[in-house]
């Protein structure tokens, strides 16, 4: 290494940017202890719930998701992006039907799909209304669990 990129680099590790790095003689680069602004990292603080990161997740892409839900046009449901797709109404049915596992995800030990059949959405607004019905049964579903709650072994099979 050249002795400008060198003075450059000790620069940028003695910077505020780099607070969490430092240099030891022996060892060369090693992270220091957790700032205490992260309030899950001191070990004091009990860790984060992760239902509490998975909700907020879930509420932002469940409003993406709506906006284009909304965008879907009533007299073009039988358009396909690709002939072996399914067409634009299958395509955004089945988006509305998805926040509806949640619940069963989230309390049994597995899901058959042996027996699922595919939802009939005649019009953009009964598309609307079961994705905001299945969106609210899942954010309901949510609070409360531990995250032991989470980790219990799943499945998902097909008979």
């Amino acid at each position: 290494m050249s002795t400008a990129r060198a003075d450059a680099w000790t620069t940028w590790l003695n910077s505020s940017h780099s607070k969490a790095l430092k240099v030891t003689e022996d060892k060369g680069l090693a992270r220091s202890p957790a700032p205490s602004r992260f309030p899950n990292c001191n070990g004091k603080d009990p860790p984060m719930n992760l239902i509490d990161s998975l909700l907020m997740e879930f509420t932002h892409e469940a409003g993406l998701t709506r906006k284009m839900l909304e965008r879907v046009p009533d007299g073009h449901t039988d358009w396909r992006p690709h002939e072996k797709s399914m067409t634009l109404g299958r395509l955004a049915a089945h988006l509305a039907e998805i926040p509806g596992w949640v619940d069963p995800t989230l309390n049994l030990p597995g899901l058959d799909l042996s027996g699922y059949k595919p939802t009939e959405i005649g019009t953009a607004r009964e598309n609307l209304a079961l994705f905001d019905s299945n969106v609210e049964q899942a954010k309901g579903a949510m609070p409360g669990k531990s995250n032991q709650d989470l980790m219990v072994p799943w499945a998902l099979c097909m008979g």
